[in-house]
């Protein structure tokens, strides 16, 4: 892993021009940049082409300070002996992130992740719990630890996004698997709040999940008891938010909280997903300084030979750090932690099973040599993948493709099977409690003798209370279980949805999803700006089937929805949709302009129009027709009358000589 990156004397554009050429196909970029994210990625993705780049917005520590405009490119050699590495992109998290298992699931087998060496960097934009749950349920069963954070927006308040590949997205996660085939890499987690006063523990029994909201704590307004605890009057309340975050108590392990506000019912809106049950405290900011020292100190005594030193930084820590005048304090202990060291700042963090804030975490490369050659030997690629038995088998009746089905049907499945594992893990869990009560109560009949003496009242006060808290610790453990089941089921419509609606060959939405959903799209977008339509086929189509055969125009059909699909990429609520055969709709509900809608679809005209497809040593090119209808301007009713004005204009067009658009004017 190289890193190339600006200084004070050398701004992007001048790091672009002096490494240009010297990156491709085997390389992927990773950024990190302080300035504006569109004109970052765009200069960084145009000056590397073939080259994979995924980035994000973010501020830095680097070189001892704190860098708030420049942008670090960390480049990885997929021909590298030091290092394996498997990345990609989890678009749609709040929705079904499962529906990438089966992906994921596959490059993890190929990097074979040995014993502590290997981590999941994760660069997301929200819904971190969905995130996690699906992730961990891949990767923690194979050693791997998630570590990521939420990207940060140019200002706080804005939405944030990641890049992938020329495109940008603000509903996704961006990852990459490596593998440090020299060694380990050390995760570690840093807290610097603990428990105010008596470590009184709270439980969350109202929640609003959807707004992050902790509603009420022990049956009281959140709010309220926060300001009880604390001893603040209401009207303070957001003065005490950096110094005293709630942290989230599970087992040994707490995670800090941050509270972005007090709403009018006295409700705490939150940075994370709190769920009913779950057991909490308000923190106070401990001895930073030492906490922070002693944390690198002894980071130097584990990890002497540490060759690079990657952290994540909670942007409210950054904040805290700025309103105490101990940024450069803090920027200088990370600078000499290690000699690549690289801190990254987010708006959250995601260590192993838990989003939380407030929070430092590092992952630290230990270069062992010895480790090398026996690592590199040691991973043999495994031509026979469990993931390979989804083969594409023809169906001619219902022209579906089997394996694609199954792939469809994959997340489903295991999903299912994934809660069946947590039922049962949450039924050992409630064995354990009700041994512990049980066996308790036998034990306290049997031995508590007639009159106690003051030594035998504590042993015993202090068994019960040691039991309280196993059954407490417990308690959580089946909560946090419980929270991964209702992750995993908030996406069951989505995927069930995905089987039902998803046209096997090409990917796209099907005519059931037309036929069941359309007029409601119809009427829905009537009470706002309208629906567009583009309705498009293959010019001459059939001569893909009788000239190259039916496997080619397969191919043709499958390639088309592709390059389709890459102009709308970013447009969640337009409707790419196969109707059977060669025949496509595009339904937009206002998502562009109709104007805009009928450009993007002539760019999509004249790509396709220079597009070719090769397929079993056959390459053909292909145009397609487009006929156009807009309800608003054309003051079109329904979704009949809208599909049979746009069916005429494909007509039109076919009659302009083919390769045409024709739309309303």
């Amino acid at each position: 892993m190289k890193y190339v990156e600006t200084t004070a004397d050398k701004n992007l554009d001048d790091i672009l021009a002096e490494n240009r050429g010297l990156y491709g196909e085997s390389n992927l970029i990773v950024f990190v940049s302080g300035e504006e994210l569109h004109l970052a990625a765009d200069k960084i993705y145009s000056n590397f082409p073939g080259v994979d780049v995924i980035g994000f917005h973010s501020f830095m520590f680097r070189h001892g300070s704190v860098d708030t405009n420049g942008t670090v490119l960390m480049i990885f050699d997929k021909n590298s002996n030091e290092y394996d590495f498997q990345f990609g992109i989890i678009n749609g998290i709040s929705a079904n992130p499962i529906k990438n298992v089966l992906s994921i699931q596959k490059q993890v087998e190929d990097l074979k992740p040995g014993e502590g060496n290997t981590v999941c960097f994760e660069f997301c934009t929200g819904n971190e719990d969905h995130l996690l749950t699906t992730l961990n349920s891949i990767i923690k069963d194979h050693g791997i630890i998630a570590f990521g954070l939420t990207a940060v927006g140019q200002k706080l308040t804005d939405q944030s996004y990641v890049f992938y590949n020329g495109l940008y997205f603000d509903d996704a996660c961006v990852y990459v698997m490596i593998k440090n085939n020299c060694g380990r890499i050390i995760t570690y987690s840093q807290n610097i709040y603990m428990p105010h006063d008596d470590s009184r523990i709270y439980i969350a029994t109202k929640v609003d999940k959807k707004t992050q909201t902790l509603l009420e704590l022990n049956g009281r307004p959140a709010a309220e008891v926060y300001c009880e605890d604390l001893g603040l009057p209401i009207d303070e309340i957001e003065s005490a938010f950096p110094y005293h975050p709630l942290c989230k108590v599970i087992g040994q392990n707490t995670y800090p909280v941050s509270v972005r506000s007090c709403i009018k019912d006295g409700g705490l809106t939150l940075f994370k997903q709190i769920n009913q049950n779950d057991m909490l405290y308000i923190a106070d900011l401990g001895d930073y300084k030492k906490i922070i020292t002693d944390h690198f100190e002894n980071l130097k005594k584990d990890v002497p030979n540490a060759s690079t030193i990657m952290t994540i930084d909670c942007i409210y820590r950054y904040m805290l750090f700025e309103n105490e005048n101990m940024l450069d304090w803090y920027a200088n202990f990370l600078n000499k932690a290690g000699r690549q060291s690289l801190g990254i700042m987010g708006a959250g963090e995601q260590y192993d099973l838990q989003h939380c804030n407030q929070t430092m975490i590092s992952a630290v490369f230990v270069h062992d040599k010895d480790k090398k050659q026996e690592n590199i030997e040691a991973s043999p690629k495994n031509e026979n993948s469990m993931f390979s038995t989804f083969s594409y088998i023809r169906n001619e009746e219902t022209g579906q493709d089997e394996g694609s089905l199954s792939e469809r049907i994959y997340p489903l499945d295991y999903m299912i099977n994934y809660i069946r594992s947590k039922k049962d893990s949450i039924v050992q869990e409630e064995t354990s409690i009700l041994s512990k009560i049980v066996s308790g109560r036998h034990d306290l009949r049997q031995k508590m003798p007639d009159n106690p003496s003051y030594e035998e009242l504590y042993k015993l006060i202090m068994r019960l209370i040691q039991e309280g808290k196993d059954i407490a610790d417990t308690l959580a453990t089946i909560n946090l279980h419980i929270e991964d089941i209702g992750n995993m089921l908030d996406q069951t419509e989505y995927l069930i949805n995905d089987v039902v609606y998803t046209d096997g060959l090409t990917g796209l939405k099907n005519r059931t999803f037309y036929n069941n959903l359309g007029d409601d799209l119809f009427n829905e977008a009537e009470k706002k700006s309208g629906l567009s339509m583009a309705f498009f086929d293959i010019d001459d189509f059939k001569h893909f089937n009788t000239d190259f055969g039916h496997d080619f125009g397969d191919e043709v059909l499958r390639r088309l929805a592709q390059e389709i699909k890459r102009f709308f990429i970013t447009d969640t609520n337009i409707h790419i949709i196969r109707m059977g055969g060669d025949e496509f709709v595009v339904l937009n509900p206002a998502a562009l302009s109709y104007e805009d809608f009928v450009d993007r679809m002539d760019k999509v005209r004249k790509h396709i129009s220079e597009y070719k497809v090769e397929h079993d040593g056959k390459t053909a090119s292909l145009t397609i027709s487009i006929g156009m209808a807009d309800s608003r301007n054309e003051e079109i009713s329904n979704l009949w009358n809208l599909y049979r004005v746009a069916d005429m204009r494909l007509y039109e067009a076919k009659d302009l000589g083919k390769n045409a658009l024709k739309a309303y004017n």
